[in-house]
């Protein structure tokens, strides 16, 4: 009689035999991209009457705080919406799966599945921890300078940062898939170190930042180097005949930064050299060549219904505060008409 009523005193999580309660196996990971749903399973034996099995978040607490989750099959209140306790039982053990609904980057880390048992030191609890990995697309730290402008001979350093999971590989390459000033047409790292910068380093260099999640993310600097102009003639000899209403036209590619100014000029017969101005005669136009060197512009000078007195030499000049740059052209006299627009003779059917 004593016997029976000790046991009854002490309790069954006391009783001499008892099988003492236990989570069993592992509790496998679970690897989710963000807003997808997260399942983490714990497998319990031998859980006695007042014990529970609990749910607790407790990784990255400088990003998400410990939470307690779940007692047995309830969820604490104010946090159904994000968790769920599914329970499923058969003779020998119950299986507690946590679920994790609308993936973030912050649901990622170590949850611990705990079996309290009153009066019991709450550090022998029994306790397994499952690893819930959230893979979050790369992105790139915001607020970084995206536009510079540099001296010829100055050095540069472009950073770039980036976050997710995994971390990701950075790459830095030319927008405009030249070589790089460095040399080689990409560069592996967060750090892209400039040297010695020239004019032909200008335009734009891309950060781009990749994990294996889609999308990557990309960063995109523009750099301008100052540099006094280079006048370079598409053609510098041009011929056209005279007097038929035929045009000749001179193009002058120019580079600076900042943009320069281009001026035409021609020999005059005082042997000075005399400004050409916009007008029934000389028409004067420019354009762009390509989006990634907005410097280089395509100035052209077209010589309407070309006489006797236009044959000489002409002269495209670009300034800019940092100097200046010529180069010269030569318009000749030819029998024929020449070029693309000329009209075209038809023979006899």
């Amino acid at each position: 009689m004593l016997f029976i009523v000790a046991i009854i005193l002490l309790g069954p999580q006391h009783q001499v035999g008892a099988k003492k309660p236990e989570i069993v196996g592992d509790i496998l990971p679970d690897i989710k991209k963000g807003h997808e749903t997260g399942y983490l399973n714990c497998t319990v034996i031998n859980k006695g009457p007042g014990q529970k099995v609990l749910w607790i978040y407790v990784g990255s607490p400088e990003i998400h705080p410990t939470t307690f989750i779940s007692e047995d099959d309830s969820v604490y209140e104010g946090i159904q919406s994000k968790y769920d306790i599914q329970v499923t039982r058969d003779e020998m053990k119950t299986t507690y799966m946590l679920v994790v609904r609308n993936l973030d980057f912050v649901d990622g880390g170590d949850y611990n599945c705990v079996i309290s048992i009153p009066g019991l030191d709450r550090n022998k609890w029994p306790t397994k921890t499952g690893t819930l990995v959230v893979h979050v697309p790369p992105s790139i730290t915001p607020g970084r300078i995206s536009f510079y402008e540099q001296m010829i001979g100055s050095n540069l350093t472009l950073n770039c940062e980036a976050f997710g999971v995994p971390s990701p590989n950075i790459t830095w390459r030319r927008e405009d898939r030249k070589e790089l000033p460095n040399g080689g047409f990409q560069i592996q790292g967060g750090q892209l170190n400039l040297r010695n910068l020239q004019r032909d380093d200008r335009g734009a260099y891309t950060c781009v930042a990749e994990n294996g999640i889609n999308p990557p993310d990309s960063w995109k600097v523009q750099i301008r180097v100052f540099c006094p102009p280079i006048c370079t003639p598409v053609q510098s000899v041009v011929g056209q005949a005279q007097n038929r209403l035929f045009n000749a036209k001179l193009t002058c590619i120019v580079k600076g930064y900042p943009q320069p100014t281009v001026t035409w000029m021609k020999d005059s017969a005082d042997g000075n050299r005399a400004l050409i101005q916009n007008d029934d005669h000389y028409r004067m136009t420019k354009h762009y060549i390509s989006l990634f060197h907005e410097e280089e512009v395509w100035h052209s000078l077209t010589v309407n219904n070309v006489q006797a007195s236009d044959y000489g030499k002409y002269y495209c000049v670009g300034k800019n505060r940092y100097g200046e740059g010529k180069t010269t052209f030569t318009l000749f006299e030819t029998l024929e008409c020449q070029g693309a627009k000329c009209p075209t003779i038809k023979g006899d059917a």
